[in-house]
């Protein structure tokens, strides 16, 4: 009787491990889509790659940040598109139309086009079955209205270091986006020698926003880190700023 709840156990296991998770194969291009007042148009390709029917549901939002860089997304009416509803079949692909229906701005106009898979019908049984969890996918992707005279200015300010922490924003002072490769964190000894380096993705960082980072100092090098530098890197070029640690920049 005592190796019943043990087998119970291990039974359950076994069926959690043995359910899967699945789900279907559609691509999107192009990965971003640039509306002018000369383009206000532009094609979107949907591709199903996988061996069963896809059903879609395209829509679209205006897009914002909040400084920890996640999107903030608000129904809008400014970017038009047809079809908003696609059925694929295995390997067939289709276009949808995009357009603005709004005009220039001094500053750039930013938007989420969203294709996301819809579930099948129920009761349809012309797909094959498959046992397990079902995920449905959904893309977005980046719709810029630029200004007719875009620049894009990046800098890093508020930089600090205090406890053990360095904290620091990425604004962008410019009326375009940027998109930032990489931020670089080194740790600067007396000598000037680098005594830590840490590495960390950059993302978008929208006309007139900023997205802010904190990061830890690796505890062994604090007390010998003289200065810290932080550098980030954009499609216009590399951005630099430099602290000296204060005197409680390290835990005590």
């Amino acid at each position: 009787m005592a190796g019943r709840p043990r087998f119970g156990l291990l039974l359950g296991l076994f069926l959690c491990l043995t359910t899967r998770a699945w789900g279907t194969s559609f691509t999107v291009s192009p990965i971003q889509i640039v509306l002018t007042a000369s383009t206000t148009s532009a094609l979107l390709t949907v591709a199903n790659q996988s061996d069963e029917t896809l059903r879609l549901e395209v829509s679209a939002f205006a897009w914002d940040q909040d400084p920890d860089g996640q999107m903030q997304l608000t129904a809008t009416e400014d970017v038009l598109f047809f079809p908003s509803l696609l059925t694929l079949g295995p390997g067939e692909r289709r276009n949808v139309r995009v357009g603005a229906a709004t005009a220039v701005a001094p500053s750039e106009k930013t938007y989420r086009i969203f294709v996301e898979e819809l579930p099948p019908p129920e009761g349809d049984s012309t797909e094959p079955k498959k046992s397990g969890v079902r995920i449905l996918t959904r893309m977005g992707i980046p719709v810029f209205i630029p200004p007719a005279k875009p620049a894009a200015k990046c800098r890093i300010e508020e930089l600090a270091a205090h406890r053990g922490r360095l904290s620091f924003s990425v604004r962008n002072a410019g009326n375009v986006h940027l998109l930032a490769g990489e931020v670089r964190v080194r740790g600067i000894g007396a000598r000037d020698e680098q005594l830590f380096e840490r590495r960390t993705d950059g993302w978008y960082v929208l006309a007139g926003g900023a997205r802010d980072y904190v990061l830890e100092i690796p505890s062994a090098e604090c007390h010998k880190t003289r200065a810290v530098a932080v550098e980030v890197e954009t499609e216009q070029g590399s951005v630099a700023e430099r602290v000296e640690l204060p005197p409680d920049g390290c835990p005590s």
